[in-house]
């Protein structure tokens, strides 16, 4: 681009390089009026070093288990900016029908959030970036859309979380150095109902309930995991498939 000096002989130009890369630069006259003969006089080139934009990713996990009309289905968004997480933005869950919904990532870039579906069918989610602070331009940037299949509800029991946490164990061997232990209770109460345990949006494993419709799973996991912040808990009650979501905090004391 071509500008003209000001009085005190400063040109200011913009450039956009295309590519990432070393750019080779240099400020050269094509006309002057001066006592000095400037024309095509050249500066001493110099080497810029080109990066690349920062580019912001949002990654929407697909659901856990069984997704039944009229029951909350938990949804697991993942928000990266250049490989790294945004922790603190905003992002709205949406599609199917549902009342969008929106939440905060954690300091792992993960947020966390439940949609009722309100009829059986096909449901397209998609999780959007509202709001970050990040050094790459999150806002409005949108995760791939993901198709749902929602079964339609009925009366054949149901499941809730009970209280559980995770703590730290030496013995582990890596990637999962942590233990956590998982409960959950179906209701009408019975024994042999088979209970799938999710964290992170990953199957940690399975349990099977006692008299008292309690099954526990002592499950290992990795970082990731283990700051979801969050479980869940599927199984199919009386012919109907249920699921539940709760917080997964450290055990206390640490």
């Amino acid at each position: 681009m071509t500008v003209t000096t000001n009085a005190s002989g400063i040109a200011t130009g913009s450039l956009t390089f295309p590519t990432a890369g070393p750019a080779s630069v240099t400020a050269t006259v094509t006309a002057a009026n001066s006592a000095c003969s400037c024309t095509n006089v050249s500066s001493t080139p110099i080497t810029i070093n080109v990066t690349t934009q920062p580019s912001c990713l949002v990654f929407l996990l697909p659901p856990s288990g069984a997704v039944v009309a009229g029951q909350p289905t938990t949804l697991t968004a993942v928000v990266l900016c250049n490989g790294l997480p945004v922790s603190g933005a905003s992002v709205t869950f949406s599609g199917g029908g549902a009342t969008p919904v929106t939440v905060t990532t954690n300091a792992s870039g993960i947020a966390t959030g439940s949609l009722t579906f309100p009829t059986a069918g096909p449901a397209s989610v998609t999780a959007t970036v509202t709001a970050a602070n990040s050094a790459c331009s999150c806002t409005n940037v949108s995760s791939t859309p993901i198709t749902i299949n929602v079964t339609g509800g009925g009366t054949g029991g149901t499941i809730q979380v009970l209280p559980s946490c995770w703590q730290f164990n030496l013995q582990a061997p890596l990637p999962n150095p942590f233990t956590a232990t998982l409960r959950a209770r179906v209701s009408p109460a019975a024994a042999g109902v088979t209970v799938s345990f999710f964290v992170g949006g990953q199957l940690v494993g399975t349990a099977v309930t006692d008299a008292t419709g309690t099954a526990t799973l002592n499950a290992s996991l990795n970082l990731l995991q283990a700051l979801s912040g969050s479980f869940t808990a599927t199984a199919n009650v009386g012919g109907t498939p249920v699921q539940a979501t709760g917080p997964l905090p450290p055990c206390l004391p640490l």
